[in-house]
């Protein structure tokens, strides 16, 4: 249950939020200056990650100028107001926090993020399995959940029910572009924190890329995600990819390599290959190379997630496939302090 001063906390970051977003509309440039300066003050963004949004608030030409921009013309406006307030003060903000004190606890890297995989050929997580996990999620800190293999249209319910919920939280719904389930879009407006996240591959996956061009249509976000390996990670950083993205709307790129779910990857890329294509993507947030889209590669950037199968498998990025426990059986953090043994 919130505090106090965690609600006057959460309706101060409500109001500069609103602020922002009307000076946005009046002001561009005092607007982006203002973020910046916030950023600052706050320390919300580590030293390269500054100087590319300083970059952007004295360029006007700056591609993610650009891209700021038409997310305030184009996306709901609920949609912005609600998934900024979870990012900035449930995650940024009140997250960090917990996830500062459990490591200090626990003596392990916190984790920022979870990848759930709804279900598999051994269980599936039940909409009371993924209420306790996302409830005992966030008492460590945790604020974005990637929900995989979900059935939208038979689940419709349960997604708008955890949403509802949670309503601090921000869930991804990770699907093919062919599941892709238009009767949602209407309760995602209303919602605010319920976004999709279509799978994409580098080459014909024409679905794909119709899926993102009608969510972009509907004025919600539009992100992508991709697995990296040896055969696609070069276009991926290099060639036209990124261009025909942006030509759909995406404005955000997952980027992920050696997930511990699913059907494992074949190829997966060696060290050098991974320096390589570091340095690619780390171009892509420089003043000299930057496109309009945001790259996150969550091998390069460091961060930490938990990953659960359908059977109900705790897994980490570190041990791989060896489960920490089951929380079907076992309350998440019980299973989650196995880590450091």
């Amino acid at each position: 249950m919130s505090t106090i001063f965690e609600k006057a906390n959460r309706a101060g970051v409500r109001s500069f939020i609103n602020r922002t977003l009307a000076s946005l509309k009046k002001d561009p440039d005092q607007a982006i200056d203002q973020l910046v300066k916030t950023a600052k003050t706050f320390n919300a963004l580590d030293p390269e990650d500054l100087k590319t949004w300083e970059s952007l608030a004295r360029n006007r030409n700056h591609p993610w100028r650009e891209m700021v921009l038409e997310a305030r013309d184009r996306i709901h406006e609920n949609i912005l107001k609600t998934s900024l307030l979870n990012i900035f003060f449930h995650h940024a903000i009140q997250g960090e926090k917990r996830r500062e004190e459990w490591q200090e606890k626990l003596g392990l890297t916190a984790a920022s993020f979870m990848v759930v995989e709804t279900q598999n050929q051994q269980g599936t997580l039940t909409y009371q399995d993924l209420d306790k996990l996302v409830t005992q999620g966030k008492d460590l800190g945790i604020y974005f959940y990637f929900l995989r293999d979900l059935d939208l249209e038979a689940r419709q319910r349960e997604i708008i029910l955890l949403a509802s919920k949670h309503s601090d939280c921000i869930f991804y719904l990770w699907i093919p572009g062919a599941c892709l389930d238009r009767g949602l879009a209407a309760y995602m407006k209303k919602l605010g924190n319920v976004h999709f996240l279509v799978e994409i591959q580098p080459g014909k996956d024409l679905e794909g890329l119709d899926a993102l061009a009608w969510i972009w249509s509907q004025g919600l976000p539009v992100t992508a995600a991709i697995h990296l390996d040896k055969k696609n990670y070069k276009e991926v950083a290099e060639g036209d990819f990124l261009d025909l993205l942006i030509q759909r709307g995406v404005q955000f790129l997952c980027c992920f390599q050696d997930l511990p779910l699913g059907a494992k990857l074949e190829g997966g890329l060696d060290p050098q290959e991974k320096v390589w294509l570091r340095k690619k993507l780390a171009d892509l947030d420089s003043r000299e190379g930057a496109k309009k889209i945001l790259v996150v590669d969550y091998d390069r950037d460091g961060l930490e997630g938990l990953f659960v199968t359908g059977s109900g498998d705790l897994l980490s990025s570190q041990e791989g496939a060896d489960p920490l426990g089951n929380i079907k059986k076992l309350d998440l953090l019980e299973a989650y302090k196995k880590r450091k043994q």
